[in-house]
């Protein structure tokens, strides 16, 4: 998580810690649902990428 950018990091915990719905996690972050879904998709690519090159 650390080596995720801080603009990934909330969309993050949101969906995968805390549980939220897409909805509900755009609502959290004032974004639209089509933008969190983009960044849940971009963060996940980065944290994949992160965790293959340990």
């Amino acid at each position: 998580m650390r080596k995720l950018p801080p603009a990934f990091r909330p969309i993050i915990v949101l969906r995968h810690v805390d549980e939220l719905s897409i909805e509900e996690t755009a609502d959290a972050l004032r974004i639209s649902v089509a933008a969190a879904k983009r960044r849940v998709l971009r963060a996940r690519r980065r944290l994949r990428e992160s965790l293959s090159t340990c």
